[in-house]
């Protein structure tokens, strides 16, 4: 992988799900992807569920972020209620991962989308849809512009068995990844 095949790659993706290259971030793994953003996101508090996927809440942990993590429901499914009361002016981001990982469960659509209206209004939110090709479900790059504080991340390793290529995709805001970028 080189710089030019890099950029062909990143207009071809944003070509593919509708958004401009500014949208998109490729990274080294999905896993890198989310280092990546808990150490970007290292001030204030993390929200999360518990147990999730669980390289961003163990990033973040290991630099001193607090992560404050919101434990599933009986049916192992994020607690989207518990998860909004979390929510606190020191909060930076919250990471949803969903389809879940370990559980394998799913937060229903509506529910999600009602989430990410409030949740963004405080701070940005992050949708891990690494098991997302494995779903019924329709990713969240169709709403991506309608939300100006969404990140989502996705990988190449799972249902496109390129996992020796360690390709992770963000998509964000322009602004979120423009500060992203330029992070120290």
């Amino acid at each position: 992988f080189n710089v030019t095949s890099l950029k062909s790659f990143t207009k071809q993706l944003a070509e593919y799900y509708g958004v401009t290259e500014s949208h998109v971030l490729v990274t080294a793994g999905s896993g890198e992807g989310l280092a990546l953003l808990a150490r970007h996101f290292n001030k204030g508090n993390i929200v999360t569920a518990d147990p999730t996927f669980g390289i961003l809440p163990s990033t973040a942990k290991k630099i001193g972020t607090k992560v404050i993590e919101v434990p599933l429901t009986p049916s192992k499914v994020h607690d989207l209620e518990a998860m909004l009361k979390a929510i606190n002016k020191e909060t930076n981001l919250v990471y949803i991962c969903n389809p879940a990982n370990p559980t394998s469960t799913m937060v229903k659509p509506a529910a999600l989308k009602n989430f990410c209206i409030e949740a963004a209004r405080k701070t940005v939110v992050l949708i891990d849809e690494a098991y997302i090709d494995f779903s019924n479900e329709v990713s969240w790059l169709t709403v991506l512009k309608d939300f100006p504080n969404l990140i989502i991340t996705q990988t190449l390793s799972k249902a496109y068995a390129m996992a020796g290529l360690r390709i992770g995709i963000l998509y964000a805001s322009t602004g979120v990844l423009v500060s992203i970028r330029v992070a120290p």
